[in-house]
């Protein structure tokens, strides 16, 4: 009987960790051609530095500058576990956030209990523009559970 609630509960867990993986990875919808353009004249605002926020005791938080992202490109962070082949296993930590031309500033809390169960974890992140994969982060190593800011960080063209 005990056997086979756990079971169940690692059934659950795995199928969880999945979804959010597959949730992290999954491109958005792609805008339709009739959607309300920006003005091409109209001023963008330079991007303001995030005020540090209070986190959590169990959460730290990783922050910085996306650099080289057009406008109206979606980006998603995503700090990922990896396993040893390089391939990401779970999603600890997930954002979207829309590009105005300028440096994109970022906070990404994450769960500093969860990120000590595994031994190497990346930061990685991909912008799309009208539905399409442009840019890519290199992976950036976080090595440890803490609050991190990264700087300037620019993304390269995706292949």
């Amino acid at each position: 009987m005990i056997v086979i609630n756990l079971a169940k509960a690692l059934h659950a867990t795995l199928l969880c960790s999945l979804f959010g993986l597959l949730y992290g990875c999954a491109s958005p919808a792609p805008v339709s051609s009739n959607a309300v353009q920006p003005s091409q004249h109209a001023p963008t605002p330079a991007a303001t530095p995030v005020a540090p926020a209070i986190v959590p005791a169990h959460q730290r938080e990783l922050s910085g500058t996306l650099l080289g992202i057009p406008a109206r490109a979606q980006v998603e962070l995503a700090l990922l576990a990896i396993d040893p082949k390089g391939r990401p296993y779970s999603l600890l930590a997930h954002m979207q956030l829309p590009a105005s031309g300028d440096s994109l500033a970022f906070q990404l809390p994450f769960d500093a209990e969860r990120f000590a169960l595994h031994r190497r974890v990346e930061l990685r992140a991909r912008a799309h523009l009208d539905g399409r994969l442009i840019l890519r982060l290199p992976p950036q190593p976080i090595p440890h559970a803490e609050n991190r800011q990264l700087g300037s960080l620019r993304l390269v063209p995706a292949p």
